[in-house]
């Protein structure tokens, strides 16, 4: 059941690579973000998540970089004048738990010591339920961190 549900992440997160730009020319990384924890609170458009300091971040094709950054860096995407504030992004929820998926639209997150907290619009799917291990799949990440281009 694991490696199904391993499976059901590593074919989400592949399949959201895919629907990139398709430029290979373009200059400028696409960055997807990978957050894995366990659910701590779900209500109506809010979910949190119990997860430690650092996510996975990695780009499509063609640069194929992987890189571990902070929560703090993703929170700060949605903060006045962050990228993520002027169009939110997409995620995929992979419940491992349950083995379904729930496509939502990330309108804003905040941290709380190890716990992130979303508001989202389901797109498509239901929440999670309390207590079960999740994978959230964010895509199209800011290209720059605090003024720096990550990339």
């Amino acid at each position: 059941m694991r490696i199904r549900a391993g499976l059901a992440v590593a074919f989400t997160t592949f399949a959201l690579a895919a629907c990139g730009s398709g430029d290979s020319d373009e200059a400028e990384a696409g960055w997807l973000l990978v957050l894995q924890g366990t659910v701590a609170a779900v209500g109506d458009g809010t979910l949190s998540l119990a997860t430690g300091s650092e996510l996975l971040a990695f780009t499509d094709r063609p640069q194929r970089l992987v890189e571990y950054w902070s929560v703090e860096t993703l929170i700060d995407a949605w903060d006045e004048g962050g990228d993520f504030a002027a169009s939110p992004p997409n995620a995929v929820i992979v419940d491992e738990t349950d083995e379904q998926t729930t496509v939502v639209e990330i309108l804003d997150a905040s941290l709380d010591a190890d716990t992130i907290t979303f508001t989202y619009a389901t797109l498509e799917g239901a929440p999670p339920a309390l207590g079960d291990t999740i994978a959230v799949t964010i895509d199209a990440a800011p290209t720059s961190v605090n003024g720096q281009v990550t990339d």
